[in-house]
């Protein structure tokens, strides 16, 4: 059997591959300088750093015929902005924008979890928040679910979540997982490649979190399901944030698009890991893929139906008052009292 062919195109294979990587990687670092050069975010500065470095790679590579001067610039050259961005460190110490001036832990103390900077903000007609972080305190023997929610603003295909715990009574502890923005920055989604925002794991109120996307953002659009999580599971889902945003407390982190975000830091933290699927990348078909792994409490409804009954932006339109904001939102969704 004639192997030639096999090994021409085992050849070509490896140079295609060797190509695709060289040019993702300059890819990654003109991002790299773009997002995270050394002048200010609102500044062009960056912008043109960026082009600049690109023009010089590409003379290196198209004029410059010496191997070895070329190898040595070409190195040169990357190593630049490398260096200084493999030093970069995370911190809990910067001027960070309203929402996440404080950073959260909780102590736990026998069925007691006593969360410490629990975040219950309100917002004015702008959607301007109100400022209120005080300690809370919840029984673990009084956990009856674990809720999830699921928030659009724009594609399909990207979400964030927002896992909730009913403390019956008690009232209920959602986890926002977010970047940690300093004051005037604004979240661009390729800067979360480059250690621009820290990670932040926030406790906080429902008529927060979830009020905030419903009632004051403009097109942002928001899903409630019930999973069929018992209290022992759910017990063991908040201790596992707990334990992560306590550890975030000690040893900050930075957040990450794809692989420390609001999705994939949830995953990461988990003591038994569901299987990787695409969607939990592309995390706006998460609520789908929950529906697939029988997750969610569906009532015997298709996907398409119980997601148009999840729905809970009509519920609270019209009253954007914090008060039963938790109560309004269940109506009319398999899984909660009353489901008609």
């Amino acid at each position: 059997m004639n192997q030639a062919p096999l090994k021409k195109f085992i050849i070509s294979s490896r140079s295609t591959l060797a190509s695709m990587a060289k040019y993702l990687f300059a890819a990654w670092v003109f991002g790299l300088i773009l997002f995270n050069g050394p002048f200010p975010s609102q500044s062009p500065g960056n912008t043109l750093l960026a082009i600049a470095w690109f023009i010089a790679l590409f003379f290196i590579a198209f004029r410059i015929r010496e191997k070895r001067r070329k190898w040595l610039l070409t190195l040169a050259l990357f190593l630049i902005p490398i260096l200084p961005y493999l030093f970069i460190a995370p911190s809990h110490n910067r001027s960070w924008e309203t929402p996440y001036t404080r950073t959260s832990h909780a102590g736990v103390s026998g069925n007691t979890i006593i969360i410490h900077n629990f975040r219950s903000f309100d917002y004015n007609a702008d959607g301007l928040p109100i400022e209120d972080w005080s300690t809370r305190s919840y029984d673990l023997r009084r956990l009856v679910a674990m809720d999830f929610f699921m928030s659009y603003w724009g594609s399909e295909y990207i979400g964030h979540p927002i896992f909730s715990f009913d403390f019956g009574e008690q009232g209920h502890v959602a986890f926002t997982i977010e970047a940690r923005m300093e004051k005037d920055e604004a979240y661009q989604l390729f800067a979360g490649l480059y250690r621009r925002y820290e990670l932040s794991y926030i406790p906080c109120e429902e008529a927060d979190a979830v009020r905030v996307r419903t009632n004051f953002r403009k097109n942002e659009n928001v899903h409630l399901y019930r999973t069929i999580a018992t209290p022992e599971l759910a017990r063991a889902r908040i201790l596992e944030f707990v334990a992560t945003m306590n550890d975030i407390k000690k040893r900050p982190r930075f957040y990450n698009v794809i692989t420390s975000n609001c999705t994939t830091a949830v995953r990461s933290q988990m003591s038994r890991r569901f299987p990787m699927d695409w969607r939990v990348i592309v995390n706006g078909k998460l609520d789908e893929m929950l529906y697939e792994k029988k997750i969610l409490v569906t009532g015997g409804l298709d996907f398409p139906e119980l997601k148009r009954r999840a729905y809970i932006n009509p519920k609270v339109r019209d009253h954007p008052e914090k008060q039963d904001f938790s109560t309004r939102i269940r109506e009319n969704i398999p899984g909660f009292q009353p489901a008609f």
